[in-house]
């Protein structure tokens, strides 16, 4: 398994939540609805220039705390150009003046699969512009989950896993990952696939060398996810106990999902701990 330089996610995001970030006072005699009208316009602008893959824009619109400059951030969104699920339009349902400076937002996404929950965002007046502050989050979009709608922050230790070189069968397989002692941080892959049931079929194996007490509390989690700016949309998962090795017995699953078409999902993989190693395939068939 490769696995990539720790990518600092950024996000366009679906699901931003509050930041600090100094920000300076709007003039006094500025209206509730001039700060609205402004802080919302801008929004509208970023968001139109991720839907473009408008990449200037996108920078000019927005700040990323996790960046340490535009260069940085330049090369993330050209991956996320390539990877990332397309978005087909937005719309802020909501805005509400927080004070002169900061706005809150909550915008509903149409991608070229579904229609999201509707999703907080902050827009915050910085050096007297506006800004959309970005900060990457994970949402549930599992419609049968009773956790639909749930945001919660996004691990910062995600690594992506590099599992494009190592499919060698897209006619049978949508996706290959590998992980070699790896413990803790969430993997994503960096190659997408897309589905067309409510449903994949997850085969392979999975080792731990260091747990201590029975194997059987040890598991990896194996998720299919979509990412949009950074964010990520998580659609259904499978966790898999204990030890099952390269030969037999192997372990398979399947992973129920929420809609039976996704374009640009991911593998995420996560686990309670421990050196693991393994690998396995994603199956439609």
């Amino acid at each position: 398994m490769k696995v990539l330089k720790k990518v600092k996610i950024l996000t366009m995001s679906l699901l931003l939540m509050v930041t600090v970030v100094p920000a300076a006072s709007a003039s006094p005699s500025q209206s509730s609805s001039q700060v609205l009208e402004e802080a919302t316009q801008v929004a509208t602008d970023y968001f139109k220039s991720y839907i473009s893959k408008d990449i200037e824009g996108r920078i000019q619109k927005s700040v990323e705390p996790s960046y340490a400059n535009d260069t940085e951030r330049r090369s993330a969104y050209i991956l996320q150009a390539e990877t990332d699920t397309p978005v087909v339009d937005f719309e802020i349902v909501n805005s509400t003046e927080v004070s002169n400076s900061e706005v809150d937002l909550s915008v509903q996404f149409t991608t070229v699969d579904t229609v999201l929950p509707p999703l907080p965002y902050e827009v915050k007046k910085i050096d007297n512009e506006w800004k959309v502050v970005l900060i990457p989050h994970e949402v549930n979009a599992d419609q049968g989950s009773p956790d639909y709608g749930k945001v919660k922050p996004l691990d910062e230790n995600t690594q992506y896993i590099d599992n494009s070189g190592l499919i060698t069968a897209r006619a049978t397989m949508l996706d290959y990952y590998s992980f070699y002692n790896w413990a803790g941080n969430d993997l994503i892959g960096s190659d997408t696939f897309n589905t067309s049931n409510d449903w994949v079929s997850i085969m392979g194996y999975q080792e731990v060398s260091n747990w201590v007490g029975s194997t059987d509390s040890w598991y990896v989690k194996y998720e299919i996810i979509t990412q949009i700016g950074g964010s990520v949309q998580w659609y259904g998962q499978k966790t898999i106990y204990g030890q099952h090795y390269t030969s037999n017995p192997q372990y398979y699953g399947i992973i129920n999902l929420s809609t039976n078409r996704i374009s640009n999902a991911k593998i995420r993989i996560s686990s309670n701990g421990g050196l693991g190693t393994g690998s396995g395939n994603i199956y439609e068939s």
